[in-house]
């Protein structure tokens, strides 16, 4: 059944047209590099799990889970997944433009040879906010779960026009979102603090230092501490309590694990000390915080 969703949000952007032509999950095998020439359509690509690279009109970016890259119209792309860990990937191909009462068809050109590559039905539109390549951190939340429930519909329900183009201005509005606040005074983020805010997102339960995050940054010990106050107005150390305490929270509030446990997760072997930490956080030791904010 067509489904119609609106959002106030407060990126005003000209997706009137836009419509999603097709979106899966795909896991790659050590080994299989896949590349197309041209592809019409920008395409949302997030990780999943694993990592490679991903490389867009010739130039290599590193993917790992938890990361989505954006691409531009027409772009020529090659997947290089991990030799151990190769990544599982989620794609949505949209198109900007898709030209009311014509034919639509869920598929996407991916050659200038293809029977769809000259579509005159379909063109790309201006977004001043998600221009060229954009890099991101899919963390949980309004993106992540409309970006997998876009591909569960595909997967399990099938594709219809109307619900097409509802997701389709909806995913725009939510990466716009996610790219604004991925920029600090108009300046993309720099791929070395990418790397390191997703490696704190993944390894929370484990020891966090900074110099183990410049390694993942291929940065010196300084350069660390520069970015994170350059761009993130706060120190490495701030940051890891932050994403901890946060975690923390949404454990709290979502599942019925013991405390002992969620403090394992973001890092604490010793409850006693957990709850010291979440109180400093947050105001609330861990039992109070879950009574004050109950699951159902």
């Amino acid at each position: 059944m067509p489904v119609s969703i609106t959002m106030d949000c407060p990126i005003s952007m000209n997706t009137s047209a836009t419509m999603i032509a097709r979106a899966n999950f795909y896991q790659f095998r050590p080994g299989e590099n896949l590349g197309s020439p041209c592809v019409k359509s920008r395409m949302f690509l997030w990780c999943k799990s694993g990592q490679g690279c991903v490389t867009v009109n010739d130039q290599r970016h590193p993917l790992v889970a938890g990361a989505y890259l954006f691409m531009p119209w027409a772009h020529k792309v090659l997947y290089e997944p991990d030799g151990q860990r190769p990544f599982l990937v989620g794609g949505i191909h949209i198109i900007p433009f898709q030209k009311a009462g014509e034919p639509v068809e869920f598929a996407v050109s991916h050659h200038p040879g293809d029977a769809m590559a000259g579509l005159k039905s379909r063109k790309d539109v201006f977004w001043p906010r998600l221009q060229g390549l954009v890099h991101g951190t899919l963390e949980e939340g309004r993106l992540f779960w409309l970006a997998s429930y876009i591909v569960d519909v595909f997967d399990n329900v099938g594709a219809d026009e109307p619900t097409m183009r509802s997701l389709g201005r909806l995913i725009v509005q939510e990466i716009a979102i996610s790219a604004q606040s991925s920029r600090t005074n108009g300046r993309p983020m720099p791929a070395a603090l990418r790397r390191m805010q997703e490696f704190i997102r993944l390894h929370l339960d484990g020891e966090l230092t900074v110099g183990g995050l410049a390694t993942i940054g291929e940065c010196s010990i300084p350069s660390v501490h520069r970015l994170f106050r350059r761009f993130l107005n706060t120190a490495p150390h701030q940051f890891v309590a932050q994403r901890r305490a946060e975690e923390a929270k949404r454990l709290l509030r979502t599942t019925v694990l013991p405390v002992s446990r969620i403090g394992a997760q973001v890092g604490f072997e010793d409850p006693f000390h957990f709850s010291r930490f979440f109180k400093r956080q947050t105001g609330f030791s861990p039992s109070v915080y879950r009574r004050r904010v109950p699951i159902f």
